[in-house]
This record gives structure tokens, C-alpha cells and sequence, in this order.
């Protein structure tokens, strides 16, 4: 989904001059980074709720108190030493008092399902910069055919008759998916339809990207022991 003006859109698939293609082009590519970035600040403002109330950084070696709040196991060390609380410690968000237990605030009781999310939480905001980068890398062809590869693009299917009949496909589409579409439009088989590119026949398994076809192709269709 592009957040540009529909006409906007149009123009930019029906234009047939290069300058104004790769000025579409950015303005797609631009917003759907755009769309990335909004993400994941969305991402980091959920994130935040997971810090330690004391620190504001990211949770380490979670300790929960009584009340259920919890914090950074050195902050509440830190904390404690300069209280200088000995038996309790006070919640520094709803002021509820937690005993110490006698073996230290290593014996709070540990939050090891948070843990485990704030670990899964830092492996993912790893991958999303990784591929924020990516996407910032890439090149205008590349992101084209990431585009082209996704979207729905019209090709065209030459029938027996030499008639070109149209078809809506995904470039990552197999040949297979393509002939049950034949099958359904013009009623030959799938296990009968040779379907030929560029003096190619089509493999069943392989996608139409991989044959280098792309919008606006024309494939050929054929049956066994027939000549046009």
C-alpha cells in the first residue's frame, strides 16, 4: 500500500518517459521508508514502556517488587544504598513498601517472561535496522524489481487462435499458477499448456520473474504436436 494520490500512482505506471519514471519511482520508494520510519518510532515509543522507571534504559537483570513495578536490579542496589534502607525498599512509582529479603535484593523475585521479551525485543529492533539500511542501499533497480515482484502487473497470454488474451499476475508467480489462470480463461488443461518465452518453455515450478518476464510481456501458448 503506497500513501501517494491515486492519479499519482497512475501516471507513474503509465508514463512512458524515463525522467518521469525515476521521479515516481523516488516519490514511492521515499514514502514507504517514510512509512518504515513511522513504524518503528511507533515501535521505540513501545519499547520505551518496557525501561526501568529509575534509569529510563532498557530493563537489566529485572527484579519485580511486592506492588508488581519493576526495575533494573543495580538501580535498586543504587537506590537502596543511598536511602540507606536496610529492611525495606519503597516503590518509586506508587510508593508501596517491599521487604528486602535476608539474602539481599538478589533474592527479589526475578522477571524472567520480561527478560526473555526484552531480549526478543533487541533482536528485532536489530533486523529493523538492518533492513532499513537495505532499503536505503538499494538501488532504484533493485527496489523496481522488489516492487514489480509484489505488485499485480498485466501480461498477455497469445492464444491458439493468435489472440492476445490479458492476465493479472505477481512477477513471484510460478508458471503453474499462471496456466490455472490460462485454464480458467480459455479452458485448456494445465498438464496440456506449453507456455513459451523468449524461445523458453516455462517450467512449472519456476516463477515468471525468473524468466525475465515483466509487465506488458507476451507469452506464448502452445499444446503438444501442434504448429501455429
Amino acid at each position: 500500500m503506497w500513501c501517494v494520490d491515486q492519479a499519482e500512482k497512475v501516471e507513474f505506471w503509465k508514463t512512458k518517459d524515463s525522467s518521469n519514471v525515476a521521479i515516481h519511482f523516488n516519490i514511492i520508494a521515499t514514502t514507504t521508508m517514510e512509512r518504515y520510519g513511522d513504524l518503528k518510532s511507533m515501535y521505540a515509543v513501545l519499547v520505551k514502556n518496557l525501561n526501568c522507571p529509575i534509569c529510563n534504559s532498557k530493563l537489566k537483570e529485572a527484579r519485580d517488587l511486592a506492588c508488581g513495578h519493576t526495575y533494573c536490579l543495580e538501580c535498586l542496589q543504587e537506590l537502596v544504598a543511598i536511602k540507606g534502607w536496610t529492611s525495606n525498599i519503597k516503590c518509586c512509582l506508587c510508593q508501596k513498601m517491599t521487604s528486602i529479603p535476608s539474602t539481599g535484593l538478589n533474592g527479589l523475585e526475578q522477571n524472567y517472561k520480561l527478560n526473555c521479551i526484552l531480549d526478543e525485543q533487541a533482536a528485532i529492533m536489530k533486523k529493523m535496522e538492518v533492513l532499513l539500511a537495505e532499503q536505503a542501499s538499494a538501488t532504484p533497480r533493485e527496489q523496481q524489481e522488489t516492487i514489480e515482484a509484489t505488485e499485480t502487473v498485466q501480461i498477455w497470454v497469445r492464444d491458439l487462435q493468435g489472440k492476445s488474451q490479458s492476465f493479472h499476475v505477481h512477477l513471484s508467480d510460478t508458471t503453474n499458477n499462471l496456466k490455472r489462470q490460462v485454464y480458467k480463461k480459455i479452458g485448456i488443461p494445465p498438464n496440456i499448456q506449453r507456455l513459451v518465452f523468449g524461445c523458453k518453455q516455462l517450467q512449472d515450478s519456476w516463477t515468471l520473474k525468473e524468466y525475465g518476464i515483466r509487465k506488458q510481456s507476451t507469452i506464448e501458448l502452445t499444446i503438444p504436436n501442434r504448429s501455429r
